[in-house]
């Protein structure tokens, strides 16, 4: 046994065992050399504003330094390949990192909420970066990412504030909303070696304006300079920053187009035949829906949070969904179910279901009336109508109805 490392009169061998110093006082530390790693939790909490690690360090454990509030920068020697997760989550005045070049992978909230974080270079050893990583890192304004990295994990970069986020050439897969609520984005483009990937990338980053996928990228493509993400293969839309759709395109990703405040009306072309699920949620003026004869399925709360709808039309030769009696609403034709109502919806006699969220977010929606052929109502079917002050149904039914709603929607049922 070597001899013993004392610190703040502790004694260790090699390693600082978890929790030795979690709350402690001190403002300023120096680890001695001959110590290769740092426990769990071992200075998690302290009110540290210095401290400087030794060159025989190999591994920082998890949650190591976890709300080291205090802690202004970190040189991390190039001897550690492995920082664990959480490890310096919360520090709020980390302003500056300097990470091992030896460094293999950071793992899952590794600097999640360093506020105060402007920049970042990752060294070309890192294969992979962990899940919300540099989540909430509301001041980064500059990523340099490893020529290595391989994944891309889902809100690895969330509510950063970089302009341009540029993909090295070695990456092979990106998870869905990999950089959400990033509101100063500008520019995303996609590599050659990207092979995967599972979603939109983006979410509510509101300026950005242009997405270009390389040109020799055999598994996606922006046709026709369409700043968008299509999935060659399948013609498949994945993300958009602009609402006009490639005619050439046959089917929507679920969130391909959330979040276009600018737009009333949208052009869905005459090849789509899929729209999946949250496509056009939260475009908060959308005035106008028109669904195409080409279009065989509509995803779950596709117009989720569009609360200035006023108009719903299917084309007439569509044989899954339709708009009878000009009802401004989406039917399922085969289930006789209504999935998407507006303000000006009436809802048709033959109509047997209505599904969760039909009416959500209508202030304009004041009251609604249920034909007897309906047999069921989703539990929230009508969400977030705050106007809303009577639905009607037919003598006899209300308490049918009530059996089937939330408490907040039962004293509004009333018998004609």
């Amino acid at each position: 046994m070597g001899t013993p490392i004392r610190i703040f009169g502790k004694s260790f061998t090699d390693k600082i065992e978890d929790k030795a110093f979690y709350g402690f006082h001190m403002t300023s530390i120096e680890i001695p050399e001959g110590i290769t790693e740092i426990g769990e939790q071992s200075f998690a909490d302290c009110k540290i504003e210095r401290i400087k690690l030794p060159s025989t360090l190999k591994k920082i454990g998890k949650e190591a330094f976890y709300h080291c509030s205090r802690l202004t920068d970190i040189y991390i020697p190039d001897s550690v390949t492995e920082i664990g997760e959480y490890a310096f989550s919360s520090c709020k005045n980390l302003k500056s990192i300097k990470l091992s070049s030896s460094l293999k992978k950071i793992d899952s909230q590794t600097f999640a909420y360093c506020n105060n974080l402007k920049a970042i270079s990752i060294p070309d050893s890192v294969t992979e970066i962990g899940e919300m990583a540099f989540f909430f890192c509301k001041s980064l304004e500059e990523v340099k990412l490893s020529k290595s990295l391989q994944e891309l994990k889902s809100d690895t970069f969330h509510s950063c504030p970089f302009k341009e986020f540029i993909l090295p050439d070695s990456l092979k897969l990106i998870e869905a909303y990999s950089i959400r609520f990033c509101n100063e984005l500008e520019t995303l483009y996609i590599p050659k070696s990207v092979e995967m990937i599972e979603g939109p990338i983006t979410q509510e980053c509101c300026k950005l304006k242009e997405i270009k996928v390389d040109v020799e990228n055999r598994f996606y493509d922006s046709r026709e300079n369409c700043n968008a993400i299509i999935e060659t293969a399948t013609n498949t839309l994945i993300q958009s920053c602009t609402p006009n759709i490639v005619p050439s395109v046959t089917a929507i990703r679920g969130g391909a187009l959330v979040g276009f405040d600018n737009i009333e009306k949208i052009d869905i072309p005459p090849t789509i035949e899929n729209i999946g699920f949250f496509i056009f949620s939260g475009c908060k003026n959308l005035k106008s829906v028109f669904i195409p004869a080409s279009v065989k399925e509509i995803g779950f709360y596709s117009f989720l949070y569009c609360p200035n709808i006023v108009s719903i039309e299917v084309d007439k030769e569509n044989r899954f969904y339709d708009s009878r009696e000009n009802c401004n609403a989406i039917i399922e034709t085969a289930t006789n179910t209504l999935i998407k109502g507006c303000p000006t919806t009436i809802i048709p006699k033959g109509v047997e279901r209505i599904a969760n969220n039909a009416f959500d977010n209508y202030d304009s929606l004041y009251e609604l009336t249920i034909p007897e052929s309906v047999t069921f109502l989703a539990e929230n079917f009508v969400l977030y109508c705050n106007n809303l002050k009577r639905i009607n149904v037919a003598k006899g039914e209300a308490d049918f109805y009530r059996e089937m709603v939330s408490d907040l929607l039962k004293p509004l049922i009333v018998e004609e």
